[in-house]
């Protein structure tokens, strides 16, 4: 799905999109290493949870850790805090890098009330976890982190989640805002959830505003936030303006 961590490269995320290991913000911009800056630009979708799920203090390091994708199964409890924050536990589903088999597992993370909507079944991020103590996991940080989000960008790409365009977009394309013209459902379906044919019209300073086409596979959370606004910031890449990263905000978040 926000939300802001510092810039070596993008979590979670929407990317993720996300300063490398420590606080992330309100948006969701998934960029090629991990790493958030405003957000995380998931190029074709952008979760609007990842960066959520990354705020807070660095996680303790696992030196032997290893790294794979994580794909929440189900939400387990939530439990609400002292501070107005929700405890959420999550049973997941692991792919590991090095290609052994699937594994189930729990993670837990402290996440802003309004965030709690977005982690819904479907909902992907790098993780990392100890080879002989897999019933945990935790985002994928510190040394771990850019082998982890190269796995989940060849996850993403492979599962026709993203397109490599897309990704190069997020990674070294021009920041600009574009409206949302349209939002129409289509009868595909990826990764669990449907697909859009979403419409915007791009702004590029000192040139004509273009309209471009997407097809988005958005989760409902993800759905609603684009829904409520009338703008998104995208990055395009000027040699190829079809190749667009939207990133999509929580702005109820912001607000919090």
């Amino acid at each position: 799905m926000s939300r802001s961590l510092t810039w070596p490269v993008a979590i979670l995320l929407l990317y993720l999109v996300v300063a490398a290991s420590t606080g992330v913000s309100v948006f969701t911009l998934l960029w090629g290493t991990g790493v958030v800056a405003f957000g995380l630009f998931l190029t074709a979708v952008v979760l609007a949870v990842i960066s959520t799920l990354r705020s807070g203090p660095a996680p303790v390091e696992w030196p032997d850790a290893k790294v794979g994708v994580a794909t929440v199964k189900k939400v387990l409890s939530t439990t609400e805090l002292k501070d107005g924050r929700r405890l959420v536990n999550v049973n997941v589903r692991v792919e590991p890098a090095d290609g052994s088999g699937s594994f189930d597992s729990t993670f837990t993370r402290r996440v802003p009330q309004a965030s709690v909507a977005g982690i819904e079944p479907g909902l992907q991020f790098p993780a990392m976890y100890r080879p002989d103590r897999r019933e945990k996991i935790k985002i994928a940080r510190g040394d771990k982190q850019q082998k982890a989000q190269r796995f989940f960008d060849h996850v993403r790409v492979r599962d026709g989640m993203v397109q490599v365009l897309e990704l190069q977009a997020a990674q070294a394309g021009v920041l600009t805002d574009a409206d949302v013209l349209s939002i129409d459902r289509t009868d595909r379906v990826l990764g669990g959830f449907p697909v859009y044919d979403v419409g915007l019209r791009i702004h590029r300073v000192g040139a004509t505003p273009y309209e471009h086409r997407k097809s988005m596979p958005l989760s409902s959370f993800e759905h609603g936030l684009l829904a409520a606004t009338p703008s998104v910031r995208v990055k395009y890449l000027p040699e190829n303006p079809q190749a667009v990263a939207v990133a999509i905000e929580n702005r109820q978040e912001e607000l919090t």
